[in-house]
C-alpha cells in the first residue's frame, strides 16, 4: 500500500525495467541464487529466498521509527535488572533452570545487546508511518550478515545499477555496527587487550553459514575470530579455551538459552566460564526475559507500573498491542468473542511455529488452539494491520507482479538501528521458515 508519489514512481520503474528484458533480468536473478549457494548463504539447503526489488521508505518516515527504537532500548535497559528477580521471572513463566542462568552475575551494562524488534508499519494519511511491536527478539537474533551479503549481490544487477541513480538513497548496513558493539561490551566488561572472539552456536543450525561471514568480517578488521560449537569448548585454569586449546576472550553468543539447557552437560564448560565471569558473553543471559512474549502481556497490566515512570510506560503501551497470557478465567470469553481479531502464539517460541490466526480459522479450529494454549505457555495478541505492497515474482522466463504482506523488523545494536529485516509473504505468517522472502530496505533521500 504505497501512496507516496516517489515510491509509486520507483515501483513503476522497477516493473518497467524487469518487463523490458524479462529473460535477461531473470537470468541475473538466477545468477544471484547460484552465488548465494556458492557463498553458503542458504536456508534449509536452498539459496536464501531474497526479493530482487526493495521495500521503499522515505528518510522522513524512518527517522521517527529510529527515535522510537532508540528509546525502546533505553526503556528495556531500565527493566533488565528488575526482571532478573525471581518474582518477575516466575510471572513471566520462565523455568527455574533458565532463571539460574539469567541471575548469574554479568558485568555488562543493561542495553548493550544485539536485538531485533519485530513489528508492522502502518501508513498514515499524512504520509508518516505508525509502528506496532508484536515481538522482541533479544536472546539471539540472526540473519543480519546474510541480509548485508544478499544486498551486495542484488545491487550488482542492471535493475539496481539504474535504480539507485534515479532514486538515490541508502541501505543501512549492519556490518558497521556489530563489531563496535561487541568491542564496547568487551570494554565495559573490563577487557584491556585486543580480544580473541568466538561465534558460538550448534554447527547444525540453519544459519551456521552466516557465522562464516561474521568470522571473515572480523578477521578482515584485525580481530582473530573462530566459530565454535559449545560442545567443542573446555574450561581450563580459569579460561575458556577452544578445540585448539587457545583462549577465548569474547563470545558472540548465537546459541539460544533453551538450547543450551537442553544439552547442559555438553555445554558445561561454556556455562561454567560464564558463571565464573571468565569470558565476556554478548548477548548475556540476562537478556532472556526481554525476549519472552509473556513480557508484552504485562505491559498493559498495573503491576508493570512499579517498573517504569508514567512517560516510559505510556510509550511502551503505545507500541505494544493488547497482549495477554492465556489462562483459565475471563480472558477465555474474549478469546471466543473476538476470534477474528486475535492471534495465539507460544510465549517462548520462534520461527513462526505454533501460531493460531483467529481470522483464518473456524470456531472448531480456534477452540483447538485455545485448548493447546491452555496446556502450554501461550499468549493472545490483538491483530495488527499488515501492510501490502507489490513485489516481482521470478518465473521461468520472466516476472509476474503480485501483492505481498510485509513486516518491518529493525536490527538494533545497542541503541543504534540498522537495516530492518523486511519479510514479504502471501500469507499472514511472515517467516522464512513459512515461505517468506527477504527484501532489502531502500531509504529514499529527501
Amino acid at each position: 500500500m504505497i501512496s507516496d508519489p516517489t515510491c509509486k514512481a520507483a515501483c513503476e520503474f522497477i516493473r518497467h525495467h524487469l518487463e523490458a528484458d524479462p529473460a535477461g533480468t531473470r537470468q541475473e536473478y538466477a545468477e544471484i541464487q547460484t552465488e548465494l549457494s556458492k557463498r553458503g548463504i542458504v536456508y534449509e539447503g536452498k539459496p536464501l529466498p531474497i526479493c530482487i526489488a526493495p521495500a521503499l521508505f522515505h528518510l522522513a518516515q524512518i527517522k521517527p521509527i529510529q527515535n522510537q527504537m532508540r528509546r525502546l532500548v533505553r526503556v528495556l535497559a531500565k527493566i533488565e535488572a528488575p526482571l532478573r528477580e525471581t518474582a518477575w521471572l516466575d510471572r513471566l513463566g520462565i523455568h527455574r533452570s533458565e532463571q539460574q542462568l539469567i541471575q548469574w552475575p554479568t558485568r555488562l551494562k543493561p542495553g548493550g545487546y544485539i536485538s531485533r524488534v519485530d513489528g508492522f508499519v502502518e501508513y498514515q494519511s499524512d504520509g508518516s508511518l505508525g509502528y506496532q511491536i508484536v515481538e522482541l527478539n533479544v536472546d539471539s537474533p540472526g540473519g543480519a550478515a546474510f541480509m548485508d551479503e544478499s544486498f551486495r549481490l542484488v545491487r550488482r544487477t542492471s535493475l539496481w545499477k539504474q535504480f539507485v541513480k534515479k532514486f538515490p538513497g541508502r541501505y543501512m548496513d549492519t556490518d558497521s555496527r556489530d563489531l563496535p558493539l561487541l568491542l564496547k561490551a568487551w570494554e565495559d566488561w573490563g577487557g584491556k587487550h585486543k580480544p580473541r572472539i568466538a561465534v558460538i552456536d550448534w554447527i547444525t543450525v540453519n544459519t551456521a553459514s552466516e557465522f562464516e561471514l561474521l568470522k571473515q568480517r572480523y578477521n578482515r578488521l584485525g580481530y582473530e575470530t573462530i566459530i565454535c560449537d559449545p560442545r567443542e569448548l573446555e574450561y581450563r585454569d580459569g579460561k575458556l579455551v577452544d578445540y585448539d586449546g587457545q583462549t577465548i576472550d569474547l563470545v558472540y553468543r548465537r546459541v539460544l538459552v533453551e538450547d543450551l539447557l537442553a544439552h547442559a552437560e555438553a555445554a558445561r564448560p561454556f556455562l561454567h566460564a560464564y558463571m565464573e565471569e571468565a569470558v565476556c558473553v554478548v548477548n548475556s543471559f540476562a537478556c532472556k526475559p526481554l525476549t519472552v512474549k509473556s513480557l508484552l502481556s504485562w505491559v498493559h497490566r498495573s503491576e508493570f507500573e512499579s517498573l517504569l515512570n508514567s512517560s516510559d510506560l505510556a510509550f511502551l503501551r503505545s507500541l505494544v498491542p493488547w497482549t495477554a497470557d492465556v489462562v483459565d478465567g475471563p480472558i477465555l470469553e474474549r478469546l471466543r468473542r473476538d476470534r477474528e481479531q486475535l492471534i495465539l502464539k507460544p510465549a517462548d517460541g520462534y520461527g513462526g511455529q505454533g501460531l493460531y490466526l483467529g481470522w483464518e480459522l473456524d470456531e472448531q479450529a480456534w477452540e483447538r488452539g485455545i485448548e493447546e494454549a491452555l496446556r502450554e505457555r501461550y499468549v493472545a495478541q490483538q491483530r495488527v494491520h499488515i501492510p501490502h505492497s507489490e513485489f516481482p515474482v521470478p518465473q521461468e522466463q520472466g516476472w509476474t507482479f503480485e501483492s505481498f504482506r510485509m513486516d518491518f523488523d529493525p536490527y538494533m545494536f545497542g541503541a543504534a538501528m540498522a537495516d530492518p529485516l523486511v519479510r514479504v509473504a502471501q500469507s499472514d505468517i511472515l517467516n522464512v521458515k513459512a515461505g517468506a522472502q527477504i527484501a532489502a530496505t531502500w531509504v529514499l533521500d529527501e
